[in-house]
């Protein structure tokens, strides 16, 4: 019996379903997979203005397996859903920083869904109060890219940068 499962799952034509989860550009057919063969995603060809694409979730809401972009995966469950997942993208000139003094600023560079440079920066003396980001990387000597994310790690929280006050060029008050 185990034999016959076995053969009948091979002969079962099993497909990636990409589904866009708010996209509103873009399309993409579902991919063909082999049975317990690796298989290199397609790449993401869904778009979304104001969002930078981060990877595939087999849940809509990111709380499912986890694929990144051009993943390999090995097929053994059947057919799949992936749902494109989104954050938010924000302005590199209106992201303005706050923070006191020793503070760590990460920034990480994204391509395609992937990360693929890191700088951490430590506020100064005097912490940084209404700094642009382009203006810290540039002091650092390097160049902020098109698409990044930023994490603020203050010793004992982690807080993330640039929500949507920083979209509009607004200092949180207080």
């Amino acid at each position: 019996m185990a034999r016959e499962l076995d053969h009948l799952r091979v002969c079962l034509p099993l497909v990636v379903i990409f589904d866009g989860n708010g996209a509103t550009g873009g399309t993409m057919a579902p991919q063909e997979l082999t049975y317990n063969v690796e298989t290199v995603l397609n790449a993401n060809a869904f778009t979304r203005p104001g969002y930078v694409f981060t990877g595939w979730n087999t849940t809509a809401d990111g709380m499912g397996t986890a694929y990144a972009d051009g993943e390999s995966i090995v097929e053994q469950e059947g057919s799949i859903r992936l749902y494109a997942q989104w954050e938010p993208a924000y302005s590199v000139e209106n992201c303005i920083v706050y923070a006191a003094e020793g503070a760590v600023l990460i920034i990480a560079s994204y391509d395609g869904g992937r990360m693929t440079e890191v700088h951490s920066v430590t506020a100064p003396a005097g912490g940084w109060r209404g700094v642009r980001v382009t203006d810290i990387a540039r002091a650092e000597g390097f160049a902020l890219p098109s698409s990044f994310k930023l994490m603020l790690v203050d010793g004992t929280s982690y807080a993330p940068l640039c929500q949507a006050w920083t979209k509009l060029g607004l200092a949180p008050k207080g």
